[in-house]
């Protein structure tokens, strides 16, 4: 079992070993003993050297171990966000605008439109511009959803409509995406 401390907890522990340690490390030169034995070495080892060098890690993660981990909330806090984002773009008919992103999921414009960006950029929407020049995200898949139910598998699609896999070529009656109808 793993246990995470808290940044005081850390600290406070890491002073407490170092003080142990210093404690130890007193009571080392106060009784004259010379390391000449292998159990006088062990013992200095264990009472010194491991409760300082424990203690100093322990301050140091304090301060800036929590790196790694701030880094990765924030990436699942946008995660979230693109979730969400994804969500309300199902209930508005896969369009979507900065405004009613932060409006609706309580973020500011500068967040949504952020997220909005990295969704295009990972290709799930495409931006559009109103006449007045409004930013309007285009969630292609979303706009399609209600075709789920009558959706074929590829070998299923029938001689007049979609892509020969076989051949490679497009079967009768059917354009490829570049060219118009």
């Amino acid at each position: 079992m793993s246990r995470n401390w808290s940044v005081p907890a850390k600290r406070w522990g890491g002073g407490a070993l170092i003080g142990v340690a210093a404690f130890m490390f007193l009571g080392f030169m106060v009784s004259g003993g010379a390391f000449s034995t292998a159990a006088t070495v062990a013992a200095f080892l264990v009472s010194v050297v491991l409760p300082a060098t424990t203690g100093g890690l322990m301050i140091k993660s304090s301060m800036g171990g929590g790196r790694a981990l701030t880094e990765r909330q924030e990436a699942l806090r946008l995660e979230t966000i693109q979730a969400e984002v994804l969500r309300l773009a199902g209930v508005h008919g896969g369009r979507l605008t900065v405004v009613e992103v932060a409006g609706e999921l309580g973020i500011p414009a500068s967040t949504a439109e952020e997220v909005l960006n990295e969704l295009m950029a990972k290709e799930v929407s495409d931006v559009a511009v109103t006449e007045s020049g409004l930013l309007v995200y285009e969630f292609h898949d979303l706009k399609h959803l209600s075709e789920k139910e009558d959706a074929r598998g590829i070998l299923d699609a029938g001689p007049d409509r979609g892509f020969d896999v076989e051949s490679g070529l497009d079967r009768p009656g059917m354009n490829r995406p570049d060219e118009a109808d």
